[in-house]
């Protein structure tokens, strides 16, 4: 295309203040100049006998006579958006392509190409042809058209191809001819104020991840089904006495939040705003987008749903002329400009997306756009007995079968309109289900004690345990447990038996012997704080410890000791299968530890599971962990159930990750248990050339992030590297996953496999329905391997042990979702998820970012403050050659403003607790003393001068200075247009080049920018003039 055939520009003939349904997208113009999303784009291919050469002429003819294929938009310098009509000579070439898939490419990448609205034209058109064939391609900024504008404008085609000169029945565009009236600002902020009373953000936490250039990249896909649903649809819609078009956006609000783990959501909906003659008649933009608050905690079943979205839509026709961008940072206050967008939309085509040419109906060819204009988006198309549903879908969004979600959710609202919503299933397919069976039980089911009786008879004289220079066999073990048995039997000490002693062949003894007495050992290691040794014996109600008593546990009510007497014996009673082998105190949310009791035939069912999963008999294992941490229960019977050596460092040693990498060389150790943060330190020793017999490294007890096992990999390919997943509840280990030796088919996410062979499995929501496969949710866990309950805490076992789908399953806390090949990915806790201005962020990501970037080797995320305040920090601990400000611009450039750290700090080392974990309390502590660094260092005070200075800026923009630094932008006078004011006097001023518009609506009071400022573009003051 060009301008006048002499090469002159086109000649401005008016200008005219945009429409709101303009200025909306001009703005989203200007923050993302380099977003192509809200391109539209269509190719179809022609009837046969379409003739290319005269449809080109029609083309070209009838974009000539319309004003809104002839404007462009420009902004003053107060912010106020104008459409400028510029005549020039439209050209509609006909192109010859050698494939379809040159074709398509070339329309693609023009689709995915950005649109400086400035510049005529704002389009692109073309006949092409492929051998015989005709195409018809069109991609242009939606400120030229919309869906409605652009059916009529194809029957303008046809007009002109039937006669090149027949009048066209309406050629304005929206600005000059139908601009509507809008209603007050006040009146427009009110009604979204009191809609989304108490929703911090419209935008979905974890949705919004838009690369450097502010772009969503996604995916299209789609599902042509039959229109049974369809109708089915229309009969609710009967029923209910609402619209059609409500009863299915309300069954995708409810998909939306089931995907977004949200009870509310908002859905951007698009509404046609031609209720005129002139505005039914323009090709132009007339369509605007309001959105639509899906509530399901105000709505209990699916037809108060259905009639709260139909109220909604009847009411948003007041203001559909309305620009929401104008009030919403008034409505939002203190969130960035992403939360004030939906991240889910949807639309209603009742009659297909095809062109008539000639007579003939065109057939739509999908583009497959690299760049989508919403993270998530479902239009649903309608041509007669098919109905096609077109996903738009950012690559961070649950990849799921849509089609057999959504209309899962019709099918039963139709059977019953008034069904309850948290009793609406998800998936019409169970393999659609994120459902696991537990594959086989061992029966009979059998205890502890007699599967160690079995290994003695199979290994009387073999070494069972090593601890430094001493070693005893299974048949000295399995004498010295018995005496043990008898003096506990004499003294009867009650259903638990507390263990106090540093890891020894004396510990194992004393273990052996608390279950040969037929109770529950409970560990209590030397180290434990005194109060929570309280706590602990107040659960008991009073508790005999064997062993030593540390002395500030000698004032511990109902806490006694006991060293036992070989004069005084008794008969041990055999406990089975179902009591309880022994008793793990974990930590409490509320501050109180739980107590959890796990059965004998738990652990043996467990450990057998684990035995088809991977080798483990007759091997040499390593008690690495604290006998009061679950694990170690797989390391102790691990080895002794299976005829294996248990060898046992000094606690020193396990410390020391030079002397416990020498340990493991010098013991032989086979199978060595490690969770990822201990693994981060003993791993480059083993791999730096250290001799040693391991056969398999077995991770557990926190998220596995592969690229930390490349190294160790490589010097020592023969290594089983072994991720299991499981919880104390639900005994030791329940998912098994082993990496392939081969690096290169190494998943990304952290896999965690499939259930043990004892072992049932769900995803589930918060109303503990099953979700579908790909989409996160809560690991639930059933199976012998669950245990009876919480000590002493009825109420919390209730609780977490819940029913799903009629089993019985403890639910984890931990958020997990089904990856393609079948297998479970591990995301995080669901309580890692912190709010920071409107958005719900997981920390956990912000790590794996951090980690990805290969800059650092360890990192924990924290969120401190509250409200505009808050923001995030990161701790980090450098990889060898790693950079501090090369870690942040990685993380930059992958997750969106509100989530990339406001402070990356580098420390030696992460805290570790006892188990091996990183300690957040003491990553805590950490915060609070880099913010006294920061005070003693001068930093606050020069963060002052750069406060001043924005605080001067503001002024000259806003031509009053009646602010604080801590005031809101928006607060004091402040518009989206004025902003980006702010923003071009920063550069200047400041001399930053590359500063992102929405870090500014992000960071909107003065304190803000210039913490941005400072420790983003590193600036410390104005730039000289």
């Amino acid at each position: 295309m060009s301008a006048e055939a002499s090469g002159s520009v086109p000649v401005n003939v008016r200008s005219l203040r945009a429409t709101p349904a303009q200025r909306r997208l001009m703005l989203a113009a200007q923050l993302r100049p380099s977003d192509p999303s809200a391109n539209y784009a269509l190719l179809c291919k022609c009837a046969e006998g379409t003739d290319p050469h005269r449809l080109a002429r029609a083309i070209c003819r009838a974009f000539q006579e319309h004003e809104s294929f002839n404007e462009v938009f420009r902004a003053d310098a107060d912010g106020q958006v104008f459409a400028e009509l510029s005549w020039g000579r439209c050209e509609c070439p006909v192109a010859s392509y050698t494939t379809f898939a040159q074709l398509q490419s070339a329309v693609r990448a023009r689709a995915d190409t950005p649109v400086d609205v400035g510049v005529w034209p704002l389009f692109q058109v073309e006949v092409a042809t492929v051998g015989e064939d005709v195409y018809f391609a069109f991609t242009g900024s939606h400120l030229t058209c919309d869906a409605f504008g652009f059916y009529q404008l194809v029957e303008d085609f046809d007009r002109k191809y039937e006669n090149i000169d027949a009048p066209l029945p309406y050629t304005k565009s929206p600005s000059s001819a139908c601009a509507p009236s809008e209603a007050p600002q006040d009146e427009l902020r009110e009604y979204f104020e009191d809609l989304f009373a108490g929703v911090d953000s419209l935008a979905i936490g974890g949705w919004e991840r838009r690369d450097a250039s502010g772009r969503i990249a996604g995916v299209v896909q789609r599902y042509a089904t039959a229109a049974h649903q369809y109708q089915q649809a229309g009969q609710i819609a009967a029923q209910l006495a609402v619209r059609r078009f409500s009863v299915l956006l309300a069954a995708y609000g409810l998909m939306v939040a089931c995907l977004s783990r949200q009870r509310v959501v908002a859905i951007a909906t698009p509404l046609s705003n031609r209720r005129s003659g002139e505005s039914a008649a323009t090709r132009g933009l007339m369509m605007n987008t309001l959105p639509v608050r899906v509530d399901l905690e105000s709505c209990a079943t699916f037809a108060e749903l259905c009639a709260d979205v139909d109220r909604q839509v009847e009411s948003l026709l007041k203001y559909e002329s309305c620009s929401v961008a104008d009030v919403a940072r008034g409505v939002f206050k203190g969130a960035d400009v992403n939360a004030t967008m939906p991240s889910a939309n949807f639309t209603l085509y009742p009659r297909p997306l095809a062109p008539v040419f000639n007579g003939a109906k065109a057939v739509p060819v999908q583009v497959g756009r690299e760049y989508i204009q919403y993270p998530l988006g479902l239009a649903i198309e309608v041509d007669g007995d098919e109905v096609t549903l077109i996903v738009e879908r950012a690559r961070c969004v649950p990849d799921i079968d849509f089609a057999d979600m959504y209309w899962a959710i019709v099918e039963q609202a139709s059977r019953q309109t008034d069904v309850p919503l948290d009793l609406l299933g998800w998936t019409r397919s169970a393999a659609c289900a994120s459902r696991y069976p537990a594959r086989r039980s061992f029966t009979p089911p059998r205890t502890v004690t007699e599967e160690f009786s079995a290994a003695v008879a199979r290994s009387r004289e073999a070494v069972a345990v090593e601890c430094g220079s001493r070693s005893i066999t299974y048949a000295e073990l399995d004498a010295a447990s018995d005496a043990v048995a008898a003096q506990i039997a004499a003294a009867a000490p009650g259903p638990h038996m507390g263990l106090c002693m540093r890891p020894s062949i004396e510990l194992i003894t004393m273990m052996l012997g608390i279950l040969k007495a037929g109770l529950a050992y409970l560990p209590l290691p030397p180290d434990l704080p005194a109060a929570r040794v309280e706590s602990i014996v107040r659960t008991c109600d009073g508790l005999v410890v064997a062993g030593n008593l540390p002395s500030p546990w000698l004032e511990i009510p109902g806490l006694r000791s006991w060293a036992g007497d070989p004069g005084r014996l008794g008969a041990p009673r055999p406990a089975g299968p179902q009591d309880a082998a022994y008793v793990m105190f974990t930590s409490g949310t509320t501050g109180r530890p739980k107590g959890v009791p796990v059965s004998h035939e738990a652990t043996t069912s467990s450990l057998k599971s684990l035995a088809e999963a991977m080798p483990m008999r007759d091997s040499r294992w390593c008690l690495y962990h604290s006998y009061a941490f679950d694990i170690s229960v797989w390391e102790i019977f691990g080895s002794l159930l299976f005829g294996g050596v248990l060898c046992i460092p000094e606690v020193e040693e396990r410390a020391d990750p030079d002397r416990m990498a020498a340990f493991v060389s010098r013991s032989g150790v086979q199978i060595l248990g490690q969770t990822p943060s201990a693994f981060e330190l003993l791993g480059p020793r083993l791999a730096a050339g250290t001799r040693h017999d391991l056969r398999s490294v077995v991770f557990c007890g926190e998220r596995l992030d592969f690229h930390i096992l490349r190294d160790f990999a490589r010097a020592h390919p023969q290594v089983r590297l072994i991720n299991l997943y499981g919880i104390t509840e639900t005994t030791i280990h329940s998912t098994f996953y082993q990496l392939p030796r081969d690096q290169r088919v190494w998943p990304e996410a952290s896999v965690i496999g499939v259930p043990l062979a004892d072992t049932s499995l769900a995803v589930v929501d918060g109303e503990r329905r099953v979700v579908p496969r790909g989409c996160a949710g809560e690991i639930a866990i059933g199976g012998v391997s669950v245990m009876r309950g919480y000590l002493g805490q009825e109420a919390l076992t209730r609780e977490r042990v819940v029913a799903v789908e009629g089993q019985r399953m403890y639910l984890t806390g931990d958020l997990a979702m089904v990856g393609p090949g079948g297998e479970l990915v591990y995301l995080d806790r669901i309580d890692s998820q912190v709010q920071v201005r409107g958005h719900r962020v997981e920390l956990g990501e912000i790590e794996r970012t951090l980690l990805d970037s290969g800059e650092v080797a360890g990192v924990c995320a924290t969120a401190n403050g509250e409200g505009v305040a808050r923001e995030l920090a990161a701790f980090v601990v450098l990889a060898p050659g790693g950079d501090v400000h090369r870690a942040r611009e990685h993380i930059r450039s992958r997750l969106p403003s509100y989530m990339v750290p406001g402070r990356i700090v580098a420390v030696e080392a992460l805290p570790l607790n006892a188990n091996g974990k990183t300690d957040r309390i003491a990553v805590a502590a950490l915060l609070e003393a880099e913010a006294e660094r920061r005070s003693e260092n001068g930093s606050e005070s020069r963060d002052q001068d750069l406060v001043a200075e924005v605080m001067r800026l503001w002024a000259d923009v806003l031509d009053h200075d009646e602010f604080t630094p801590a005031s809101r932008f928006f607060d004091v006078g402040g518009t989206s247009a004025s902003l980006l004011r702010v923003s071009r006097e920063i550069r200047s001023r400041f001399g930053v080049d590359e500063l992102d518009v929405i870090d500014l609506f992000e960071h909107c009071t003065p304190a803000a920018t210039a913490a941005l400022l400072h420790e983003r573009h590193r600036v410390t003051r104005v730039a000289a003039q």
